[in-house]
């Protein structure tokens, strides 16, 4: 075939493809690097907003942020330790939570699993696993309508038009199944399109942060003991990353079935074994596993370093760890406790708090042992 005519054939062919409407699948494939070095945040963050979480009551109480989910002048806190979503407006002040829908009854529910954000209609998708189904519920936590699903999700995340869940089947024959499926959003009681399966796993064997995580339109999803994270649009997976963990690759982990959880983190505790926490922005992806290393790939570059050692040198007091969060885009969220704060106000001088705003050193020396942890609110400059 001459050069003219393959041209003309390939042109022809995309032209097709465009007119099907279907949009190929971007695959990567990129060999992380583990750096030596300790990342500062300064290198990839930029402006942050503070936001001191207040309440007058128990009921505001946060026990654990699983995810924030945000919007213009609300901040929802996922914490499924308390059982329960809670409301803030846009300055931290505690609005409401669904603590009086815990119980049994029509309304109710008695085990919160997850939730996501649905900015278009304004409303929030909780996922409760007793019973099975979906709340969805207005920016002040009132009830719109519930869906009884038949399965069990351990997440949830939304598009314009779908919801992507993680299904887990611990009946499975081949053990403990994980499948991650879709769901038309005017029609959630349809059964579900399954995007990706993965029969590894071990029951009682899971990571401390999140699976998947909505941003700018789309999905980012990851399974458990699988190197890959997924990106969902329009109910489909259209873009997929692989990486090679190296000596810690893991698909070497030893996922035998008949392992006991314990048995499982005492013989894999130096590998990982999980992606959680994904965190994009236009041009990287923040995530971390199940070890101590903060990962940052480069999509230009495709390039992916890992680093073991990372230090807020902005707002030193801060967590390292990523807090999950939709609503916003190129934003990552960290957490200061009142132990962190306490400790960096014990070892500061002050010159350290003359480089701060006054008015958060202010709010830094006035937090209470009882007081919500203060979210920050970082920009990503990359």
């Amino acid at each position: 075939m001459g050069l003219k005519c393959m041209k003309n054939s390939l042109y022809l062919l995309s032209l097709f493809c465009l007119s099907c409407g279907n949009q190929a699948m971007e695959q990567y494939e990129t060999v992380v690097r583990y750096e030596s070095s300790c990342l500062e945040a300064s290198t990839f963050l930029g402006d942050y907003q503070v936001v001191a979480l207040a309440t007058d009551s128990d009921e505001g109480l946060v026990r654990n942020i699983d995810r924030l989910l945000l919007d213009d002048d609300r901040i929802f806190v996922v914490d499924r330790l308390a059982n329960r979503l809670l409301a803030f407006d846009g300055k931290g002040r505690f609005v409401s939570s669904t603590g009086s829908m815990i119980g049994e009854g029509p309304d109710c529910y008695m085990s919160m699993q997850d939730a996501s954000i649905d900015q278009t209609e304004k409303c929030i998708y909780m996922y409760c696993d007793r019973p099975y189904g979906v709340l969805r519920l207005d920016y002040d936590l009132n009830l719109i309508d519930m869906t009884r699903l038949d399965f069990f999700t351990e997440e949830i995340a939304l598009d314009e038009d779908y919801l992507y869940a993680l299904r887990v089947n611990t009946d499975s024959q081949d053990g403990v199944l994980h499948e991650l499926v879709s769901l038309d959003k005017s029609n959630l009681s349809e059964e579900p399109k399954v995007l990706r399966s993965s029969a590894r796993g071990v029951r009682g064997v899971t990571g401390l942060g999140k699976k998947m995580t909505s941003s700018n339109g789309s999905v980012y999803a990851c399974l458990p003991f699988d190197n890959h994270i997924y990106k969902l649009a329009e109910g489909e997976v259209v873009e997929d990353y692989s990486f090679d963990f190296g000596k810690e690759r893991l698909d070497s982990v030893d996922y035998t079935q008949n392992k006991t959880a314990r048995h499982f983190l005492n013989d894999n505790r130096q590998k990982s074994w999980i992606i959680q926490n994904v965190t994009p922005s236009d041009s990287i992806i923040l995530f971390h596993t199940n070890r101590h290393y903060l990962f940052m790939f480069d999509k230009g570059r495709n390039q992916c370093l890992a680093y073991y050692d990372f230090i807020n040198d902005i707002l030193p007091f801060s967590s390292t760890g990523i807090i999950p969060c939709q609503g916003r885009e190129n934003t990552v969220v960290y957490e200061a406790t009142y132990r962190m704060i306490k400790r960096f106000l014990n070892l500061a001088d002050q010159s350290g708090l003359d480089t701060l705003d006054p008015l958060f050193v202010k709010m830094m020396k006035q937090c209470a042992e009882d007081d919500n942890p203060m979210l920050l609110l970082w920009k990503m400059k990359k």
